[in-house]
């Protein structure tokens, strides 16, 4: 992940025109660039939103289930999906872990999003706008 912000802070300086030493975020931020890290969160983020309305394949969204459907209690956390119990930091790094706190996280109103191109540009939006207003 760091060797690929550093390209991406290496382009922005090309294409800003900045010098070695200048910080790169100004420019990424001109640019409307997000952060490799942010990407790689929008990405996941966009891949759970199409596991859980059934755009993805079978395979996939067999994977996950709500907390509903493990116990029958009504609960207000009934509507998230049942977090997997991974011990190792290797096992919370899969896949499957990561979707399912991602979507735990995330907005009502992002879950709610009609069509996958809604929730992208919803999203990334959001994203965005948090970037640009940081310091």
């Amino acid at each position: 992940m760091q060797k690929l912000q550093l390209v991406q802070n290496f382009v922005a300086r090309i294409i800003s025109g900045a010098t070695k030493f200048e910080h790169t975020t100004p420019s990424r931020k001109n640019l409307g660039w997000l952060p490799v890290k942010k990407q790689a969160y929008l990405r996941d983020a966009i891949f759970a939103f199409k596991c859980m309305t059934g755009c993805a394949p079978t395979y996939l969204t067999s994977q996950f289930a709500t907390r509903r459907h493990i116990s029958d209690r009504t609960t207000r956390n009934s509507q998230q999906l049942n977090i997997p119990l991974f011990k190792t930091a290797a096992g919370q790094r899969s896949f499957h872990y990561r979707i399912v706190n991602l979507w735990n996280w995330l907005d009502k109103e992002l879950i709610l999003c009609k069509d996958v191109a809604n929730f992208k540009k919803t999203l990334k939006s959001r994203m965005l706008d948090e970037f640009l207003k940081q310091k």
